[in-house]
């Protein structure tokens, strides 16, 4: 495979459309011969991102939407959630449940390289790159 093939969707943020984005996500990696242990990671991270994205605006309306890029390429994927929350401060301490504050270890468990910053119009964009064991 020579060829990169990218694509774009918007991602309502209710659970239906965040299903259809991950059905999206394995269709596009599938037509391009990703080993489906890297599908699994890259739609597990896009997971964590959008999760991660819900709690930083109480009231978020459901018509809300975050953009989904997603690159395929010969060597990697390369997963990038757009979003217009505030923009992301990490390091925050841990919930008092042990639960928070885990989002980025898990990325860059996931992935190969993993960054957060803030998005051109506002917000931030999380991008997750997992090298490809099939190239």
């Amino acid at each position: 495979m020579t060829d990169i093939t990218e694509d774009r969707h918007q991602c309502h943020t209710d659970p239906d459309d965040v299903e259809f984005a991950r059905g999206w996500m394995r269709d596009m990696m599938t037509m391009n011969g990703v080993a489906s242990d890297v599908q699994k990671d890259i739609v597990l991270a896009f997971t964590e991102i959008v999760t991660n994205v819900l709690p930083r605006v109480s009231g978020r309306p459901i018509e809300d939407k975050v953009e989904v890029q997603l690159n395929v390429g010969p060597a990697a994927v390369r997963l990038s959630v757009v979003d217009s929350s505030p923009p992301f401060a990490p390091g925050k301490e841990h919930d008092e449940d042990g639960e928070g504050g885990m989002g980025l270890l898990l990325l860059h468990l996931l992935g190969d390289e993993v960054s957060v910053g803030p998005g051109a119009t506002g917000g931030s964009v999380t991008t997750v790159v997992k090298h490809r064991r099939d190239a």
